[in-house]
């Protein structure tokens, strides 16, 4: 049916920090609004609501910095403040309700973990925690 799977794939590239941004479906409002943030390196944050009835699939992307290799293991995810992807872990399996799975990927724009979710409003909450990317 259409408008039952949703994917979301932000792309942090050159001056653009952030984005908001909602479509009407037939499902309902499907809203974003994401930031990269200057002041807080390998940070990134995301509020998304997917509407009833809808699955989605988040890419949250893994900040790089002056060249470094930063990968899934060397980040924190926090919905609403719940860690569900800890560094050098991985996915922490119904740590959050509506979080169906998580997993480290990658394409062309980059590193990320992917994220299904249940229809519902998330915060999600990426930090880079390598100790050798806090030191730049």
């Amino acid at each position: 049916m259409a408008w039952s799977n949703i994917l979301i794939a932000p792309t942090v590239a050159g001056d653009l920090s952030g984005v908001a941004a909602s479509v009407a479906t037939i499902r309902g409002l499907i809203s974003v609004k994401w930031n990269a943030l200057e002041d807080a390196v390998g940070k990134f944050l995301i509020n998304v609501t997917v509407p009833h009835g809808t699955t989605g699939v988040i890419h949250l992307p893994i900040l790089q910095e002056k060249n470094n290799n930063i990968t899934a293991n060397d980040v924190n995810v926090l919905e609403g403040g719940i860690c569900f992807w800890k560094a050098k872990v991985g996915y922490i399996s119904e740590s959050v309700p509506g979080i169906d799975m998580a997993k480290s990927g990658s394409n062309l724009a980059g590193k990320f973990i992917e994220v299904i979710i249940q229809s519902g409003t998330y915060e999600f909450d990426l930090t880079v925690v390598a100790k050798d990317y806090l030191k730049i």
